[in-house]
């Protein structure tokens, strides 16, 4: 997101340049608009996307801003995994799975470490089903419930 933004904000730079100086007027206006638009929609998705638990009730709103609700009970199985990059290093990721839909949570993401304390807290208190977490990702979930 930030190289995003850094990016964005050269060309916006060198678009807002071109049109002080006169020199391709037409060019930098589509330019900017455009990247306008990029920025827009970036931030719409960051701001939409949201997770809410209200009992045993998870509330999720995607990325294009459909609502949908599921139940602990629904939820089927719950993956810890880690993905390296070499641009961006690791990400660790929990993946959600209910029998219609798969939620990817980031550890990047606020409420994170909350997140994964709760499934934790669910899962050991039997609400949810006991084949839903590994011993694996229980222990992972533990972990990143527990960093500072």
């Amino acid at each position: 997101m930030i190289i995003f933004f850094l990016a964005w904000g050269f060309f916006a730079a060198f678009g807002i340049m071109l049109l002080v100086m006169g020199v391709q007027k037409l060019l930098a206006i589509v330019m900017l608009v455009y990247l306008s638009l990029m920025a827009a929609a970036m931030i719409c998705s960051t701001l939409l996307f949201g997770v809410k638990v209200d009992g045993d009730s998870l509330k999720l709103r995607t990325r294009l801003g459909r609502k949908y609700e599921f139940t602990l009970s629904d939820i089927r199985k719950v993956v810890c995994s880690k993905n390296s990059s070499i641009k961006y290093g690791p990400r660790y990721t929990v993946i959600i799975r209910t029998d219609d839909r798969e939620i990817e949570l980031m550890k990047s993401m606020k409420g994170f470490k909350e997140m994964c304390g709760y499934l934790l807290d669910r899962h050991s208190a039997g609400e949810l089903a006991a084949s839903a977490i590994s011993k694996n990702c229980a222990a992972t979930l533990k972990k990143y419930s527990q960093e500072k």
